[in-house]
């Protein structure tokens, strides 16, 4: 510690980095100077702020949706007016790779005929994979 013949001059020696702190006291003990002076640390800058994160997650998932979601999403959908538009005659392809000609159609299960012995079988309507007979539009 050191002191001053007028004021003492209290210097804090312990340092934390480059940081002293120092308080003018006057002989009553009354505090005289309570600036205290401190090396502030730098400010981070934009790329190490907080606000940056946030803004490069929304990024991060705004990207992940346009390239991973929407487009199996169109898919699905695709699929699913591809399964809901067959219709009596139409042959198709099973997730099992059979393929067959729709016999009949009930809610969720077609009938399906394959092979020259015309064997039928009952198939989930989730199960079909592609529709291969492609319907013209008569003019």
């Amino acid at each position: 510690m050191f002191f001053d013949t007028e004021t003492w001059q209290v210097l804090d020696a312990e340092q934390q980095g480059d940081v002293v702190q120092t308080a003018d006291v006057n002989v009553a003990g009354t505090q005289v100077n309570a600036d205290v002076n401190e090396e502030i640390p730098p400010e981070p800058n934009f790329f190490q702020s907080t606000g940056f994160m946030i803004i490069m997650m929304v990024v991060l998932v705004g990207a992940f949706y346009l390239f991973a979601i929407r487009p199996q999403r169109k898919k699905d959908k695709a699929t699913q007016q591809m399964r809901s538009s067959i219709t009596v005659g139409d042959e198709i392809v099973t997730i099992g790779g059979i393929i067959g000609r729709v016999v009949s159609i009930k809610d969720e299960t077609y009938v399906v005929e394959t092979g020259s012995e015309k064997n039928k079988m009952r198939v989930k309507k989730w199960a079909i994979q592609e529709r291969i007979t492609v319907k013209e539009d008569s003019q």
